[in-house]
């Protein structure tokens, strides 16, 4: 994949999902200023992901099944290659400049859906060379772009993540449905 050599983190954002944190639409940036979000600034992983998901349209026109740049298209295919038979109900969500980004680390994520289960896998985009951890559950690279073998491995985690999140949500959903017949 070509990724020209990029030296800002900003430029690799927009390289990556055709947006970054700084050129965010006003609509958005107005809404993470207003009351709303310092009420929810604090709010939990799941309420941040609803929010980038209803506001997905206002950063940059991203669309999540067909996401807006060469480079996240790929991504995408990438990692329905890697699922298989669930790969029609993959999306790739972008979230810089958000809370999600600010607060927990993330400048995209992937959204897998199976039987009323959801699995989400955030990803850090950053030019750092050395950087590996993260509070998202990726860690992307520009390296990681351009190095075939370290991509594909990547897409593979990425897939392996979201498929043993959506298990483990199922089993943890029928658990509470059992708890909730005893009642």
């Amino acid at each position: 994949m070509f990724i020209p050599e990029i030296y800002d983190g900003y430029a690799f954002e927009k390289a990556v999902l055709g947006v970054s944190s700084t050129e965010i639409c006003g609509e958005v940036k107005d809404f993470f200023k207003s009351d709303i979000n310092r009420r929810c600034r604090y709010s939990h992983f799941i309420k941040a992901v609803q929010v980038v998901k209803d506001i997905q349209a206002k950063i940059g026109n991203w669309n999540p099944d067909e996401p807006a740049t060469e480079i996240a298209r790929a991504l995408l295919e990438s990692v329905k290659i890697n699922l298989k038979n669930r790969r029609e109900n993959l999306k790739f969500y972008t979230s810089v400049g958000t809370l999600l980004d600010y607060k927990y680390g993330a400048d995209c994520f992937f959204i897998l859906t199976d039987k009323n289960c959801e699995a989400i896998v955030t990803i850090d985009l950053t030019i750092s060379r050395t950087k590996r951890r993260s509070k998202a559950d990726i860690v992307l690279t520009a390296d990681d772009l351009r190095d075939d073998r370290r991509y594909h491995k990547i897409m593979q985690q990425i897939a392996d993540s979201l498929v043993r999140k959506v298990i483990k949500n199922r089993k943890r959903s029928k658990y509470l449905d059992k708890r909730r017949n005893y009642r």
